[in-house]
């Protein structure tokens, strides 16, 4: 249920904003969904989040994918 967890993770977000895993994940819905502008909106806070290298290479390649600039 996209609604859910996208609820969840906002949950998420609001106890830790700066939870880089939680805004990739429900950009990751955002785009299942087919709502880029969110998806890029938390594809791009992940990025100014997240420390991982490897999840920053996922999140560029989604927004990538999403052709967002």
């Amino acid at each position: 249920d996209y609604t859910q967890a996208i609820a969840d993770y906002t949950q998420a977000i609001k106890l830790k904003p700066d939870y880089a895993n939680a805004y990739t994940t429900r950009g990751l819905v955002y785009r299942e969904k087919g709502d880029k502008s969110n998806a890029i909106q938390d594809f791009k806070r992940a990025l100014e989040f997240s420390k991982d290298p490897t999840l920053q290479q996922m999140v560029e390649q989604n927004l990538r994918e999403l052709g967002a600039k």
